[in-house]
């Protein structure tokens, strides 16, 4: 459940909490009337299921029985106090820790419901008298407590898991992973990989001082980055002179592609600018296992596979082809009804001896 419909029910729950405490208006008398209310109720109870336990025998064996008078039994303080506490733990237990937050909430709610139900069992069933106002307003109030509690623990753990996660993730598996700690345990699906490989770099330190050829990468990584994150993909690797990204949505290998149009459009318009980084991409989609790799000090969530060697290998092919970008099949059988792409020609794959057609993306397919 999202933050929103989070506030929504905390918000809720106080106004309604509020009119009750305005209901009460913390008054003595008010409470020792709706006690007196609970107290008849729980009689009537008593009386009505007295009456349905005498049967004709009873009456003919022992004829008193039918006039005496049933009497609700106060029960002990000390007792009150002890189911009270039984049933805030239950309630503070349910709306802090149960999972999902709306099946927590429900939980918490249903222990709210159970103690009066709980005291008119006792007095009809054994006519034991139990108070249930003011036990039931603190309970409410163990409940609110609990699901305040609860927003701020998520909202920390949300916090600390960005700092630690959010460099090399996307909010979407954050998010997963704080309700689902088995978010990020290794697991096969599929993906589209964008690779990205600075050409010229050797030449452009040789050529250029430093701060220039650093400037110039820095403005060229800025719009790669940038491109990437706005069409949901996760920036994987970052070195000197490449870039890893990936896509687990749906429809990732159409974001990939896009990205990288979008990428091929704004690096279009800077071309004159020196120095002159010469960047090409290659994009592939496959399975790919994805999981936690490191140690307790170093660790990143990442795709392995020959996925991702396949993505650097178009990315080189493009230099042979002269063309900016290249895509492998699985990707273009999925995008080509969205996608422009022109077929540039086959790498072979010699590991399992076949011919992959590659495709150059010209550009998106505009909607009927």
């Amino acid at each position: 459940m999202n933050n929103n419909k989070q506030y929504l029910f905390i918000i809720l729950f106080a106004v309604l909490l509020l009119l009750f405490s305005l209901c009460l208006n913390f008054s003595a008398s008010t409470i020792k009337k709706l006690e007196d209310k609970n107290y008849k109720v729980q009689y009537e109870m008593l009386l009505k299921n007295s009456a349905n336990s005498i049967t004709v025998s009873d009456i003919e064996t022992t004829p008193e029985v039918f006039n005496e008078t049933p009497v609700l039994k106060n029960i002990s303080p000390l007792y009150i106090m002890i189911m009270v506490a039984f049933f805030c733990l239950i309630i503070a237990y349910c709306a802090i820790y149960i999972e999902p937050f709306l099946q927590g909430f429900m939980a918490g709610f249903a222990g709210l419901i159970a103690y009066p139900v709980f005291c008119f069992y006792l007095s009809s069933a054994y006519g034991i008298y139990v108070k249930v106002v003011l036990p039931l307003y603190f309970m409410g109030l163990m409940f609110l407590v609990a699901i305040l509690l609860r927003w701020g623990i998520y909202s920390n753990k949300k916090q600390v898991a960005y700092k630690i996660l959010g460099k090399i993730t996307t909010e979407k598996q954050i998010n997963a992973f704080l309700k689902n700690k088995k978010a990020f345990e290794p697991k096969i699906q599929t993906a589209t990989i964008l690779f990205y490989n600075v050409k010229n770099i050797k030449k452009l330190c040789e050529k250029y001082e430093e701060t220039a050829v650093i400037s110039s990468l820095n403005y060229v990584y800025s719009v790669v980055i940038h491109a990437i994150q706005r069409n949901n993909g996760v920036v994987d690797k970052f070195s000197g002179n490449n870039i890893t990204a990936y896509w687990t949505d749906y429809n990732s290998a159409y974001l990939a592609v896009k990205t990288a149009l979008d990428i091929q459009e704004k690096l279009g318009i800077i071309a004159d600018r020196q120095p002159h980084i010469d960047i090409k991409g290659g994009i592939h989609t496959g399975e790919l296992l994805f999981g936690l790799v490191g140690t307790e000090s170093v660790v990143n969530y990442t795709p392995i596979g020959d996925g991702i060697n396949f993505a650097q290998r178009l990315e080189s092919a493009c230099t042979f082809y002269d063309v900016p970008v290249l895509m492998s099949k699985s990707t273009y059988e999925i995008v080509k009804d969205k996608v422009e792409a022109v077929k540039i020609g086959n790498i072979s794959v010699k590991s399992k001896n076949l011919q992959i057609e590659i495709f150059e993306p010209k550009g998106l397919l505009e909607d009927d």
